[in-house]
């Protein structure tokens, strides 16, 4: 096996190396920042506060019913218990007492309204919280695949860093490191096969006695438009 052709084997091993890697960062990513449950939790959080506020409307609306009343209860002592006698005191009395009970009637509605509201909020709560409880039953069976998912691949890594290792063994360390930052600065793709007379990568034609001499030595050929090592099959 020529030096081309040992650089193409150690590429395929190190793709999968990366590919191994770069998924066990993503699945770390997917454990530690879950949108769709930190969106639920919010979703939660947020109707719970207005069910709690819509409630303590509810209350104080019926305190103030309840104050109501009893000012009217007071106001129909009054006016029918027969203490006050004097014609223009009962007239004032019976305005008070109409403007409270349409303030009443008025207070009876908005108490309605209000009770209506609370309903809803409570109804919407309720479905936040069992979306929020589906979403985190989903979420924990996720996370136990995902678990298992990265233990597997953290075992192919080790198989993989071996295979690198043993791949890597008799490459001139110059080469190796050459090799190493063309990988990284290639997105992976450090040798480039010649297919069809051209770089598979850029699509530059390759001239013969280039593509001669990889066949034949150890040399290294670049390509000379994207600086990626040369291999033909």
């Amino acid at each position: 096996m020529n030096l081309p052709s040992k650089l193409f084997e150690l590429q395929k091993v190190a793709n999968k190396l990366y590919a191994a890697q770069k998924r066990i960062f993503d699945i770390d990513q997917i454990l530690k920042n879950n949108k769709e449950l930190h969106a639920a939790t919010s979703a939660f959080e947020q109707a719970k506060k207005d069910a709690t506020l819509k409630d303590f409307h509810v209350r104080e609306k019926a305190e103030q019913e309840k104050e109501l009343q009893n000012k009217i209860s007071l106001s129909e002592s009054t006016l029918y218990g027969g203490m006050v006698k004097n014609p223009k005191e009962l007239q004032d009395l019976q305005k008070e007492l109409s403007s409270l009970k349409k303030r009443a009637k008025q207070f009876e509605n908005e108490h309605l309204e209000l009770m209506s509201q609370l309903e809803a909020a409570k109804k919407t709560l309720e479905e936040k919280e069992q979306n929020l409880t589906d979403v985190k039953s989903k979420l924990e069976q996720q996370a136990i695949t995902l678990v298992a998912e990265k233990e597997e691949l953290a075992n192919q890594i080790k198989i993989s860093n071996q295979e690198y290792l043993v791949t890597s063994t008799g490459l001139p360390e110059n080469m190796k490191k050459i090799f190493e930052d063309l990988f990284r600065t290639k997105k992976g793709k450090a040798v480039a096969i010649i297919d069809e007379g051209a770089c598979s990568v850029c699509g530059l034609s390759i001239r013969e006695s280039q593509i001669q001499q990889i066949k034949s030595s150890n040399q290294i050929v670049y390509c000379p438009s994207c600086g990626r090592m040369l291999f033909i099959e």
